[in-house]
């Protein structure tokens, strides 16, 4: 699901593991998924250059009474840089939306 680019920068499974050993619980219920839209679009010449959407999961309860958010980005256009087509990045945030940890890159536009 990660893009190209993300797998060979980023040690996914180290990351992977980070977000689940700060996850605490099951997770029980959410109160929706919402679809952000276009984060990011860049326009050349008339047409979409780069494209990045996003998308979150709210309020995330899990079964010891934790809140947790989760936020997710995906280019789906990178004229530039094919390898970057896909998932960019998802993001786990604990009830006041700090970042607790974060899975891919944290950079709004790492390869142009």
């Amino acid at each position: 699901m990660f893009s190209p680019y993300i797998q060979s920068e980023y040690d996914l499974d180290k990351q992977i593991n980070k977000t689940f050993s700060v996850y605490n619980g099951v997770s029980i219920s959410y109160d929706g998924f919402w679809d952000h839209g276009i984060k990011l679009e860049y326009i050349k010449d008339g047409v979409i250059s780069e494209k990045k959407i996003g998308a979150a999961m709210e309020k995330i309860k899990t079964d010891m009474d934790e809140i947790y958010f989760i936020s997710f980005e995906k280019y789906v256009v990178h004229d530039n840089n094919k390898d970057m087509i896909g998932l960019y990045s998802v993001t786990l945030h604990d009830e006041n939306y700090s970042v607790i940890a974060m899975i891919g890159s944290n950079k709004l536009n790492e390869v142009n």
